[in-house]
């Protein structure tokens, strides 16, 4: 009976939260480019005529603007968790309590958003100077 309250509770915990301020995410991110799917196309400004921006701030409110059109808002946070896409656990960004992205830095101004789903696609950003 206990061994099965510790596995329930134990089971049912949160991953731990990173702290945004711990990560350079928060500024303005202009869209570079969108790969992946099953046909493996790649998707950029000029080839799709969309410009995207990405606005992260540090009280952890996220915008994704197209065409300077809000499309996506909502608050996030950080947990690094397993996924099925990766060995090891990632630092995952769930917005309003989803998991959406796995995030990875190629650099300090260079972001990889990569979505959570199989034959989907990875996200590209330059941050906005």
């Amino acid at each position: 009976m206990l061994a099965t309250l510790l596995v329930t509770v134990v089971g049912c915990t949160e991953p731990p939260t990173v702290a945004v301020d711990s990560l350079p995410l928060v500024g303005r991110w202009v869209w570079l480019q969108s790969s992946g799917g099953i046909s493996g196309r790649v998707d950029t400004p000029q080839s799709t005529g969309t410009n995207r921006t990405l606005v992260v701030t540090s009280d952890s409110v996220l915008q994704l603007l197209q065409q300077d059109t809000v499309v996506v808002a909502g608050r996030f946070r950080i947990h690094r968790e397993p996924t099925s896409f990766r060995s090891d656990t990632a630092e995952v960004l769930r917005l309003d309590g989803v998991a959406i992205w796995i995030i990875e830095f190629r650099s300090r101004d260079i972001l990889a958003l990569t979505d959570l789903c199989y034959d989907c696609f990875m996200h590209v950003w330059a941050r906005q100077r």
